[in-house]
């Protein structure tokens, strides 16, 4: 059904911070000629992509990159309801969800993911835009019909759709 493609980091300089998290990752970085670019992955596929924007501080840090030595483990999304984000997620991606002793919430076994998606546990509401956010490739009604939100359809301009999942967190569907 749907097919996960890279997760996307918002930066107001991807030119330094691109580099900066390929060497942190120890992942070869390939710019494109607007100074964006992707941290490339094992099958030369791009596992991160750095987009520029104007500005990051009025954009939600509610998902991240979770680094820990030197390792990328997971994406984690802060969530009112981490069993529902997990539930929705894994169905969509067709991956597995569990719990651990803290109420966090993981989907694993994507198929093209590299890391989980881990869903902690928040009592705070979505306010604004995410700063980290994902692509997938996928038909857009069946997500709709699956209890996605349209927030902008593709154009002219761009070749993907913007949805956002039950609790508003904003993703890419590209054309399956």
């Amino acid at each position: 059904m749907t097919t996960y493609k890279k997760v996307c980091l918002d930066a107001v300089s991807p030119e330094v911070d691109g580099p900066a998290l390929a060497r942190t990752l120890g992942l070869p970085w390939r710019p494109d000629e607007r100074g964006e670019g992707g941290l490339m992955g094992p099958q030369g596929l791009y596992l991160v992509w750095v987009n520029e924007v104007s500005d990051v501080d009025t954009k939600s840090e509610r998902v991240r990159l979770d680094i820990r030595s030197r390792r990328w483990r997971g994406i984690v999304v802060a969530a009112l309801d981490p069993l529902a984000q997990a539930t929705w997620w894994a169905r969509v991606l067709e991956g597995t969800s569990q719990a651990d002793e803290t109420g966090t919430w993981e989907v694993a076994g994507v198929r093209g993911m590299p890391v989980p998606l881990v869903f902690e546990p928040t009592t705070e509401p979505k306010t604004s835009a995410n700063r980290v956010h994902w692509d997938v490739a996928a038909d857009v009604d069946e997500l709709i019909g699956l209890g996605a939100t349209l927030v902008r359809p593709r154009d002219h301009e761009r070749p993907w759709t913007v949805l956002a999942d039950p609790e508003g967190n904003e993703f890419c569907v590209f054309p399956a």
